[in-house]
């Protein structure tokens, strides 16, 4: 039986292609200075709040100064990766080091190891929550990095890392997982920044409640936070939500009525240890 999910799958797949969108921003920063001129401009800043969500201001800031990065994506991972780039720039000294959770084609771990930072990729590239497979490509593609073919946590990579940071991974994981992620991250992390798909209302969203507030939980934080967060994003004219368009390019030819537009958002988190 093919399921939604399937179909999603297999719509997404021929969206991305093998490694487009890698070789499209690997190719922009060979021999560019625009990582080290975001280092400058970002860098040194000081974290913004514990716990956050996503905005248009950011996104603008984002394709102003960081247009190399900001249109890596068709959806919101143009806002979450810059978001994690600048509150990485700003809260860690170069080398770190890093540990990137489920980092699929690793844009940010690129541009930040071209400023200095060593950076460890935990990720199956098997597929999971439709991500690529393509980890051969990337290895050739990015040297610099190190990858772990494994979930997190991994064996493979227990060191104690700078900071430990996810871009659109933890909404992926299985509801009775996320607070022992988040508890094994904080224990690695001196610092944990993260971006999270958030869905805020529509189908699922109950699901999704539930496995944000195991998050936030696991990283410490208290439940009044997320609701302080939660109400202020739906009074924010300046919340960011997913569009209408890369709705229909993620819905690809799933008849609407079998995934209908939903709210989703991006909810931040940056937790110092």
């Amino acid at each position: 039986m093919i399921t939604v999910g399937d179909l999603l799958r297999r719509a997404r797949r021929r969206l991305r292609g093998p490694g487009v969108g890698a070789a499209a921003a690997g190719s922009q920063l060979r021999g560019s200075a625009a990582p080290e001129a975001a280092r400058r401009r970002y860098g040194r800043r000081g974290g913004g709040p514990q716990l956050s969500y996503g905005t248009v201001a950011d996104l603008a800031d984002s394709r102003k100064h960081l247009g190399w990065l900001a249109g890596s994506s068709f959806d919101m991972k143009s806002l979450q990766r810059c978001w994690a780039l600048k509150e990485i720039l700003a809260t860690v000294e170069p080398p770190g080091p890093l540990l990137e959770i489920g980092a699929g084609e690793p844009f940010v771990a690129d541009a930040l190891s071209r400023v200095g930072y060593r950076v460890t990729i935990v990720d199956p590239y098997d597929g999971t929550g439709t991500g690529p497979v393509e980890l051969g490509l990337f290895r050739r593609r990015y040297p610099d990095l190190r990858f772990v073919e494994d979930t997190y946590p991994s064996p493979e990579a227990v060191e104690p890392q700078a900071a430990v940071y996810s871009i659109s991974v933890l909404e992926h994981l299985p509801g009775d997982a996320a607070s022992g992620v988040a508890r094994a991250a904080c224990e690695q992390g001196a610092r944990n920044i993260h971006a999270i798909d958030h869905v805020l209302r529509g189908w699922g969203d109950a699901e999704h409640h539930a496995r944000l507030a195991a998050l936030v939980s696991g990283f410490g934080l208290a439940d009044a936070d997320l609701d302080r967060t939660l109400a202020g994003l739906e009074a924010d004219p300046d919340a960011y939500f997913l569009s209408a368009e890369a709705h229909e390019v993620w819905r690809g030819s799933v008849p609407y009525d079998d995934y209908p537009m939903r709210r989703v958002c991006s909810i931040h988190l940056d937790v110092s240890g």
